[in-house]
């Protein structure tokens, strides 16, 4: 039985930022500045701008520790492209913030505001 079957949400390195949300492979190589959305967890990540994840991490793993290591919003979010206010956003430029539990996602600009 799954442990973590109840958990949708979980906030695992909590921080901000903007970038460009990205659904990726494993074989496709982000950007810095992409907050990536991946389906599996990467064996090896270069810096992004944030990460989600739709399967479960721990604070342990790897990706959660680069997350830490580089200062970047990282949560598991179960299913997330089921999620209208996150897969209207796909390919846009976003601003993304990760609390312990709940998340922030919104369309930005280049621009300054």
């Amino acid at each position: 039985e799954d442990v973590y079957a109840e958990i949708d949400y979980w906030g695992l390195h909590q921080a901000e930022g903007y970038g460009l949300l990205r659904e990726l492979s494993l074989e496709d190589i982000p950007g810095t500045k992409d907050i990536v959305l991946y389906k599996f967890l990467p064996n090896a990540l270069p810096r992004v701008g944030g990460i989600i994840t739709s399967v479960i991490q721990t604070p342990l793993s790897h990706v959660n520790l680069r997350a830490i290591q580089d200062g970047v919003p990282n949560a598991f979010i179960r299913d997330p492209l089921s999620i209208d206010s996150i897969a209207n956003l796909l390919d846009n430029y976003i601003y993304f913030k990760v609390e312990q539990d709940k998340y922030y996602i919104r369309e930005a600009t280049l621009a300054s505001e």
